[in-house]
């Protein structure tokens, strides 16, 4: 089996039908496994780090966050069910997020740019496209994908081919013939590599714990924020919120800061009634 690149993969597959593939990327190896639901993940924790992590560092090989990254896909089909307006306000909603890539969960202002480090044109359009759905144009999750591909995701920050797919959040997949129905996701990009099969498992179910958020929202619609956090401790406190929201814990999910906000985060007491991210110091990108 070969991937996309040309280059030989190897796959596992366990006697109950999970596997993982590992392949070379141009700048890494690259981990793929099974899709499979959040709740599943965990059950599953201790055979991935055993059989990924430890095994990967028994031969001296080990995540380095500044190099390739942990991106994660979600299920079209298993993940909105059909539900055009829970896939626009999730695409909003990780917009508004853009902590994510300001230190959170990762850094890389080239391979998974945030909508607000796109150009004044990129962003009108983006809010043309949202604006363009609540209005009634927009009626299925592939043709809104679509659009924001051709619309906003024409260019991104770097001469990377194909542009639109260096983005903070990929959405590709979510439309392309390319790919049969089952195998149609949305792909967030603004993570570096996980270093254990715990934030991984974590991670999946911060997104799924986001999505039952958002569906909570009922008919809400997410307007997008285009603004970007400045402060470091407007970044702690936006992603705080983004956890308390989700009733998740903020101490269980802060390790996953990068060293330098973890170390700043340390000079200041747990954050509690957190503000909305509207009320955090913020900078019109």
């Amino acid at each position: 089996m070969y991937n996309s690149y040309g280059v030989r993969t190897f796959r596992f597959t366990y006697p109950d039908g999970w596997f993982f593939t590992v392949a070379t990327d141009p700048f890494c190896i690259e981990v793929q496994t099974k899709p499979a639901t959040a709740k599943d993940l965990g059950k599953m924790r201790a055979r991935i780090q055993r059989d990924i992590f430890q095994s990967a560092a028994e031969v001296g090989i080990t995540p380095y966050a500044n190099v390739g990254g942990g991106h994660i896909h979600m299920g079209i089909n298993s993940g909105f069910e059909g539900n055009p307006t829970l896939f626009r306000n999730f695409v909003a909603d990780y917009a508004n997020h853009s902590e994510f890539n300001f230190g959170v969960m990762d850094n890389d202002h080239d391979n998974g740019p945030v909508i607000q480090e796109l150009n004044s044109k990129q962003r009108r359009q983006f809010k043309q496209l949202l604006a363009d759905f609540d209005a009634g144009y927009i009626p299925t999750i592939a043709e809104f994908a679509e659009r924001m591909e051709y619309e906003v995701y024409y260019k991104t920050n770097r001469f990377w081919a194909p542009a639109y797919k260096y983005h903070a959040l990929n959405v590709h997949r979510a439309f392309s013939e390319d790919f049969r129905p089952s195998e149609r996701t949305v792909e967030m990009r603004a993570h570096r590599a996980q270093q254990s099969a715990q934030e991984f498992v974590d991670l999946a179910k911060m997104y799924q714990a986001r999505l039952d958020f958002l569906e909570r929202q009922e008919n809400k619609v997410i307007p997008f924020q285009d603004v970007v956090p400045i402060a470091r401790q407007s970044i702690i406190n936006a992603y705080a919120t983004y956890l308390q929201e989700c009733g998740l814990d903020y101490e269980k999910y802060r390790p996953y800061l990068d060293e330098a906000l973890q170390s700043y985060d340390q000079t200041r007491s747990k954050p509690t009634k957190l503000k909305s991210v509207c009320n955090a110091l913020l900078l019109s990108a």
